[in-house]
């Protein structure tokens, strides 16, 4: 699963783009002021995941 934010479609492309991998989790977001936009960064807190898991970010 990708999760994507995406304000001008930017992101929504990169994430159409990676749909190919055998990732089981990713996001992908625009740079909001050097960091991740807010209210994405409080949903990446809240997954749980297996220590042996990874996710993938892209921004």
């Amino acid at each position: 699963m990708i999760v994507y934010f995406s304000g001008t479609g930017n992101s929504l492309y990169v994430a159409q783009s990676l749909l190919d991998t055998d990732e089981k989790l990713g996001f992908v977001f625009p740079v909001y002021f050097y960091t991740v936009p807010s209210m994405l960064f409080y949903q990446i807190q809240s997954v749980e995941m297996a220590k042996d898991e990874c996710c993938k970010c892209s921004a």
